[in-house]
């Protein structure tokens, strides 16, 4: 049974289950099957992806007709569209939703003019600004979105931040709202872990900020505050694993009370399998990427197939870790792909730099 709430089909848990049951081989056998034909010919998609409406798709993971499961069973494992991000992660589709959901309603309220606050996490190479930029664009509305990006990691003195507030004040109007990305708002700033929160406060409780000898309003926004080094948020607030010294430095940085000032957030999981929890669905996460990449890079024939060979794509969805997550399932296919639009492996040297040595000999047998 699927629960309806609005727009946003819900699948119940026996759906879910379907995915934690299935075997490795079962999955890895669905993701090849969608890097190979994806799932481009589902009808009605493009009516629903705008919606973030969950899809039950055949050509994503066929477990009606699986012969690893030995059983028929009646559903197939869903997954989300939110413009061109595609999620099949119940715990990120999820939080996209709740996500879309925020973004919708604060763009539709013209009474509200302080900040959205939203917190990103993820390891690094996880695509943490692809899905926020594409759930973005998922938002219909009359204001258009233009997107701003600052990394903190490139500025050293607190007075330095009026900077991209003024940028965000000068786009904020009546037609636009910024999506505005403070990456790495967790870097130190001079020496002092977090140092940064403390001089969010203000802007994000109320939109304000100093300027001179002016307190200036940064006008209807969107603020995504991009985690450089914690990969969940639970790692940033400091709610497991840590010290009670440690939380003490957290709540001295001002840590709760930036905390307490997010509207949402989002862990995003990225394309290697997650430690110390059952995860079945990282492999169909990477053939999603790979199925993306062959599309925008015209590797898509006629008739929908991918132009790649079987044998390339079951090694790049095998492999152990990607050093650098995405990004490295990135780099390793654009080495890979020459200017007459053949696909040829980079030398051992150029491979270990993404994956293990194992795996790269593995890429090369």
């Amino acid at each position: 049974m699927c629960h309806r709430i609005t727009d946003v089909v819900i699948p119940s848990d026996p759906t879910w289950k379907m995915t934690d049951d299935a075997s490795v081989a079962a999955i890895r056998d669905a993701a090849l099957r969608y890097v190979q034909f994806g799932r481009d010919k589902i009808e009605g998609l493009e009516r629903a992806s705008d919606q973030g409406r969950i899809e039950h798709d055949p050509i994503a993971i066929d477990l009606q007709t699986d012969r690893f499961l030995g059983k028929k069973p009646p559903v197939h494992i869903p997954l989300a569209r939110f413009h061109d991000l595609i999620v099949v992660d119940r715990e990120e589709i999820e939080a996209y939703r709740s996500i879309q959901s925020l973004m919708r309603q604060y763009v539709k309220n013209e009474e509200e003019h302080k900040p959205l606050n939203l917190g990103l996490f993820g390891p690094p190479g996880s695509g943490k600004s692809f899905g926020v930029r594409e759930v973005a664009k998922s938002v219909v509305g009359k204001c258009k979105i233009p997107v701003l990006e600052f990394n903190l990691a490139q500025f050293s003195d607190p007075k330095e931040l009026a900077i991209p507030l003024l940028k965000i004040k000068d786009k904020s109007s009546h037609t636009e709202v910024p999506l505005a990305f403070f990456d790495e708002f967790d870097c130190p700033l001079k020496g002092e872990n977090l140092g940064w929160l403390r001089y969010f406060l203000a802007p994000m409780q109320d939109g304000e900020f100093r300027h001179e000898s002016e307190i200036l309003k940064t006008g209807k926004a969107i603020f995504v505050f991009a985690g450089g080094t914690s990969s969940s948020f639970r790692e940033f607030s400091r709610e497991v694993g840590y010290s009670e010294q440690e939380r003490g430095k957290f709540v001295q940085a001002k840590g709760p009370d930036f905390v307490s000032r997010l509207d949402g957030k989002i862990d995003t999981v990225g394309i290697n399998r997650r430690d110390g929890r059952a995860d079945n669905s990282y492999v169909l996460r990477r053939a999603i990427l790979i199925r993306n990449w062959l599309r925008k890079k015209q590797l898509i024939g006629r008739s929908q197939r991918a132009l790649v060979s079987r044998d390339f794509a079951i090694k790049l969805l095998s492999i152990g870790e990607f050093k650098h997550g995405a990004r490295s399932l990135t780099k390793i296919l654009e080495m890979c792909l020459t200017s007459s639009g053949m696909l040829h492996l980079p030398p051992a040297d150029q491979l270990s730099m993404h994956v293990s040595d194992s795996d790269t000999e593995k890429l090369l047998a």
